[in-house]
């Protein structure tokens, strides 16, 4: 648990998300550990503590996520924002298949299922079950 938000913070963040990873929308309750209460935009690129500015993630997401606030698709190409849940809707970026698999709708999608690695295997054999059980939409 990230001691640095007032439990009172963490309850509305968690509520907000419902109790989802904002970032790949793993259900928190089949966790082994509590989902993070992340920086959009991390401190040390002047990002604030602001309600606005705070994710809820699992850990795999907040981990692979970090401090980043951008990405590339290719080593020439332009520089990606990554998705904000904040400022965007988590279905007009991806959607799931029934196989489990996170898939792109936008470039701002495809550059942050790839940081993230939503579709590491283990995480899309987990994600297909959830699936099956009616924990996706």
């Amino acid at each position: 648990m990230n001691k640095t938000f007032s439990i009172a913070t963490r309850q509305y963040v968690a509520l907000r998300a419902d109790f989802r990873c904002e970032y790949c929308k793993k259900p928190e309750f089949i966790s082994n550990f509590s989902f993070h209460v992340e920086h959009i935009i991390g401190r040390q690129h002047n990002g604030s503590d602001r309600l606005e500015n705070l994710a809820y993630a699992c850990s795999y997401c907040n981990w692979k996520k970090g401090p980043n606030i951008s990405t590339l698709l290719m080593e020439d190409g332009p520089i990606l924002p990554l998705f904000n849940p904040r400022a965007e809707l988590w279905h007009e970026n991806f959607y799931i298949l029934p196989s489990g698999l996170i898939c792109s709708k936008t470039e701002i999608g495809e550059g942050t299922l790839r940081l993230l690695d939503f579709n590491a295997v283990e995480r899309i054999l987990e994600r297909q079950i959830l699936v099956e059980l009616g924990f996706y939409a």
